[in-house]
């Protein structure tokens, strides 16, 4: 583990943790978003998908998943951003730790 003030990162907020594993995650032509709590707001959707759109668009039935969901487990601005070869997934503890993720 190493801790992301030691390290070059281009995240806001700053992660308190970073943890490195091995693979590679690529995004694909099309992804599929998943809101599984329906408590981000259409704002952070919208600007994820913006973001997203010179590189990937939205589809349903795309094998590449970005999951959006909250956790007791972190607070209120707290995130996890998980990244594996086939997915992105962004826990916050709250529809605001979501966004920042």
């Amino acid at each position: 583990m190493r801790y992301a003030q030691n390290m070059n990162l281009n995240f806001l907020p700053i992660p308190r943790k970073v943890e490195y594993t091995s693979g590679i995650c690529t995004l694909k032509e099309t992804f599929n978003l998943i809101n599984i709590d329906d408590i981000t707001p259409q704002i952070s959707l919208t600007l994820l998908e913006s973001q997203l759109s010179s590189i990937s668009q939205p589809q349903t039935n795309s094998p590449f998943t970005i999951r959006l969901s909250t956790h007791s487990d972190y607070q209120e601005q707290g995130y996890r951003l998980q990244i594996l070869p086939d997915s992105i997934t962004i826990e916050g503890g709250s529809a605001l730790g979501v966004h920042y993720g």
